[in-house]
């Protein structure tokens, strides 16, 4: 995912510790962390709980969390790719209308 992302021009950040925990991907001038998550952050407890204190965490420091289920880079990571770029996009949208 990160290399996808380079590819297309976004500045992101692999591992970056964000104060909490280490981020998987962290793109700063749009605000917004990106976790790929493997089906364990999807039933086990402790695993969802953490990630839900995590992404409070960030929150408050004004960032936004996007969870990207490994099962979206293993059928299509192209297009998961693009839709992340199009997110990332309308996120510095926001931050630069708020400025």
């Amino acid at each position: 995912m990160y290399l996808s992302l380079k590819l297309r021009g976004v500045s992101a950040e692999l591992e970056k510790f964000d104060g909490y925990k280490t981020v998987d991907i962290a793109v700063a001038d749009a605000k917004v962390n990106i976790e790929v998550d493997g089906p364990q952050h999807h039933y086990k407890y402790e695993e969802a709980l953490s990630d839900l204190q995590r992404t409070l965490h960030v929150f408050r420091k004004g960032y936004l969390t996007l969870r990207i289920p490994t099962a979206l880079l293993n059928e299509n990571l192209e297009e998961t790719a693009n839709s992340i770029c199009d997110f990332l996009k309308l996120s510095k949208m926001k931050i630069l209308r708020a400025i």
